[in-house]
């Protein structure tokens, strides 16, 4: 399972990630301050998100 904490970590490399998840991760991803997110498709219960980690 892949954490918020982790994706912030691999992020610190990257300008930015494609994250495909289920809808039981959108909240957290979209209300951590760490990250802009950008919904960028759906299918059934999956969702793809780019993923920026914000200047802190």
């Amino acid at each position: 399972a892949l954490s918020e904490d982790i994706l912030a970590d691999a992020l610190r490399s990257e300008s930015s990630l494609i994250v495909i998840t289920t809808t039981n991760w959108r909240k957290g991803l979209e209300s951590d301050e760490r990250f802009a997110t950008e919904l960028l498709a759906t299918q059934g219960d999956a969702l793809a998100f780019r993923v920026t980690l914000l200047k802190q």
